[in-house]
């Protein structure tokens, strides 16, 4: 199904998820266009390598998608993961107050990215470094194609 921004909501989102990155609540936002959550996930992570551990219970979703694969990859435009420090946790619920948004989990310093779907089962587990491989194979195909 192509994506598609309900205009009204997508300015909501928008304008609250800005005021709480200028309030300083917000480490650092992703949105979830290309690839969906997993790949949104797994890009956030790359960076510092530190891993997490989540849950696919709390994401916003209309109440028909049953399945963990539409959830991870569907694109959804005007959908963000968002760092939020533990210590700033009710003061970003409070802002975001009135759009749709859920806990999915935490960094646990394990180094890899482990997701449970919507009945607790681990749908995802791989090692950060194994995922940033693959997901720079391509471009390295691209590069020596041109050679």
């Amino acid at each position: 199904v192509v994506p598609r921004v309900e205009p009204k909501s997508a300015l909501k989102t928008m304008k609250t998820l800005s005021s709480a990155i200028n309030k300083e609540l917000v480490v650092s936002a992703h949105d979830c266009s290309e690839g969906g959550i997993a790949v949104c996930l797994a890009e956030m992570l790359f960076a510092g390598g530190i891993g997490a551990r989540l849950s696919l219970k709390k994401v916003p979703k209309v109440a028909s998608i049953d399945r963990d694969d539409v959830i991870l990859f569907s694109e959804s435009n005007t959908r963000f993961v968002v760092e939020v420090p533990k210590n700033k946790k009710s003061l970003f619920e409070k802002a975001m107050k009135g759009t749709a948004f859920g806990l999915m989990g935490e960094l646990d310093g394990s180094g890899s990215l482990k997701i449970s779907g919507l009945k607790d089962k681990e749908v995802v587990s791989a090692a950060l470094g194994k995922l940033k491989k693959n997901w720079k194979k391509p471009f390295k195909r691209l590069v020596h194609e041109n050679d």
